[in-house]
């Protein structure tokens, strides 16, 4: 039986792809984080990550999420955009990735229209997108 990936995570893929950013993609173990709002606590949040790893260990993939729904308060999305401010993401670009040691952190722009959440939706929708990609690579 073939795993059916979800639409939004097949879009980052070949977007990714596209990009040239999954070339020789190869580790031992992923995370995926989902983030909505988060912007008071993002700088303590990639300094513990980035600690992490630092440390030597198998060779990491991180997706980080940045999820939001259609329907999102302007709360939400003014936070959202800090964070990818945060992540030096332009308002419009899709992915940014960091390279720390072998490690690799993935950063998906889910504010962007194709890739918002519907309304009835939320974490785990975000959670499923995450696995995904993390499955793909």
């Amino acid at each position: 039986m073939q795993y059916p990936f979800d639409p939004i995570s097949l879009s980052v893929i070949h977007h990714g792809q596209e990009m040239g950013l999954f070339k020789d993609s190869h580790f031992e173990q992923s995370m995926g984080i989902p983030l909505c709002a988060e912007d008071e606590q993002i700088r303590d949040f990639y300094e513990r990550l980035i600690f992490v790893l630092s440390h030597p260990t198998k060779s990491q993939l991180v997706v980080l999420f940045i999820n939001e729904k259609e329907n999102a308060s302007i709360i939400q999305r003014e936070s959202n955009q800090k964070v990818l401010q945060f992540f030096s993401l332009k308002k419009n670009e899709a992915l940014k990735t960091f390279q720390i040691h072998k490690h690799l952190i993935l950063v998906v722009n889910g504010t962007l229209d194709p890739w918002k959440l519907k309304e009835k939706e939320g974490v785990g929708r975000a959670r499923r997108i995450l696995g995904d990609i993390a499955l793909y690579l």
